[in-house]
């Protein structure tokens, strides 16, 4: 047996879903194919006795909201997906270690009151740590000057007018930090959101970490008020929506190629899916 598709995507994680949604979207027959039984990957929950879980997604930043989207909120709102936000705005996160050298601290939102959070935990570094947090506008700066120039920046531009950019893009969060005189607590307590990036601060690139944290600081921390699954149930709306099919319980197990190594389509429960081949091997 055979079923013929413009575009087969698999696996039903949050990348799986925006692709299947932008393909379906845009009036290509799309199949998505998910050997769980249900959609969303992170973006998911899951249940043990009368305690609801989310395995990973539980809080976003650079989302925005209708009168300011941002980044996220964009994407959704293009493909015509409705998550139901809900947003935490006055404290980002508690943090607490314990140990010798532990603190229970909460962080509030705002740049100012970010600052003021850290400050209070150790006293002497609030005015290294928004010097730290405002570099995120100059690099914004530099980057919009480089994608003005068509990625073909000045150098001596860059050098004269983007002093700072310059200074701390090829160092990680941690060399930048130590360089700014923010005490090791400190950053410590900054860092909290790292795992979130998954690159320990030692190595994590600066500008990324920084990129992450004034989301949250700025905009707070969002989420769907009916848990992450939601996210993925909205794409899976929008993918059902514009003709295009969704198979749960279906592992691929087997791709298939043309004569000259192209993927041709693959196999899934023992059915054939593609565009144009000759059949199943």
């Amino acid at each position: 047996m055979e079923k013929q598709f413009d575009v087969i995507v698999v696996g039903a994680g949050n990348g799986g879903l925006a692709a299947a949604a932008n393909t379906a979207k845009a009036g290509l027959k799309t199949l998505l194919l998910e050997k769980h039984n249900i959609p969303g990957g992170c973006a998911t929950s899951f249940r043990r006795g009368r305690f609801e879980f989310e395995p990973s997604l539980h809080e976003l930043c650079s989302v925005g909201t209708a009168d300011r989207p941002d980044v996220v909120y964009k994407v959704f709102d293009d493909l015509g997906a409705k998550p139901n936000w809900a947003y935490e705005t006055g404290h980002l996160f508690r943090a607490i270690v314990k140990g010798e050298d532990g603190y229970d601290v909460h962080l509030d939102a705002g740049i100012e009151g970010f600052c003021d959070s850290v400050e209070a935990a150790v006293p002497g570094c609030r005015e290294n740590v928004k010097a730290f947090v405002m570099l995120k506008q100059k690099i914004d700066a530099a980057i919009a000057y480089i994608y003005e120039m068509k990625g073909k920046p000045k150098g001596l531009t860059m050098l004269t007018k983007h002093t700072d950019f310059m200074r701390v893009a090829g160092h990680s969060v941690e060399e930048v930090m130590t360089a700014m005189g923010i005490p090791k607590k400190a950053q410590n307590m900054i860092n909290t959101y790292w795992g979130y990036l998954g690159v320990p601060t030692d190595e994590l690139n600066c500008m990324h970490f920084l990129n992450m944290l004034y989301g949250y600081m700025v905009d707070g921390a969002a989420m769907p008020k009916h848990r992450s699954h939601e996210l993925s149930l909205s794409l899976i709306d929008v993918i059902q929506k514009h003709g295009g099919e969704v198979w749960y319980n279906s592992e691929v197990t087997q791709f298939l190629y043309n004569d000259d190594g192209s993927v041709a389509g693959v196999v899934a429960n023992g059915t054939c899916f593609g565009q144009f081949f000759r059949g199943c091997s």
